[in-house]
C-alpha cells in the first residue's frame, strides 16, 4: 500500500469531456505511460493544489494542461537549483502511507525524476490531439 501516482497520455476522444470518463475507458483506450511516482507526496500535493485533483478520492483522475506541466517544471527547476526553496515551493504532505515528509535524498531524487518526466511529456505530447491525465491511488 502507499501513494502511487501516474501521468498518462491518450488520444483526445470527441464527446468525452471529463477526466473520470477517460478513466473509465482504462481497459479500452490506449494509454501511454508518461510518468510514475511512488510516495512522492510533494509532487502529489502540487497536483492537488494546482490541478484540481480530488485529495480525498483515491483513484481520482484530473486533466493536466501543458501550462500546468510547464508551471511544475518551473517549480522543480527552482528547487533543484536551490534546495533551500524546497519547503516553500514544493512542500511535502503527510498522509496515510504517503511516505516520508523529510527533505532528504529521497525527496530530491523524486524531484529530479519529476524534471525528467516533465521534459519528456512536454516534448512528446501533441497537445492538439492528445490529453494528459494525472491519477493517484492510495
Amino acid at each position: 500500500m502507499g501513494l502511487d501516482m501516474y501521468l498518462y497520455r491518450t488520444k483526445k476522444i470527441e464527446g468525452i469531456n471529463s477526466p473520470e470518463e477517460y478513466g473509465k475507458l482504462s481497459f479500452t483506450a490506449k494509454y501511454d505511460d508518461v510518468g510514475y511516482w511512488r510516495k512522492a507526496n510533494a509532487i502529489h500535493q502540487w497536483f492537488v493544489k494546482n490541478a484540481q485533483v480530488d485529495e480525498k478520492n483515491s483513484f481520482s483522475f484530473a486533466f493536466i494542461t501543458k501550462q500546468q506541466l510547464e508551471n511544475l517544471m518551473n517549480v522543480v527547476t527552482k528547487v533543484l537549483n536551490d534546495h533551500t526553496l524546497a519547503e516553500s515551493l514544493l512542500p511535502t504532505q503527510a498522509g496515510f502511507f504517503f511516505g516520508s515528509t523529510e527533505y532528504d535524498e529521497w525527496y530530491f531524487t523524486n524531484v529530479e525524476k519529476t524534471r525528467d518526466t516533465l521534459e519528456r511529456a512536454l516534448l512528446e505530447t501533441d497537445w492538439e490531439k492528445q490529453v494528459i491525465l494525472y491519477h493517484a491511488s492510495w
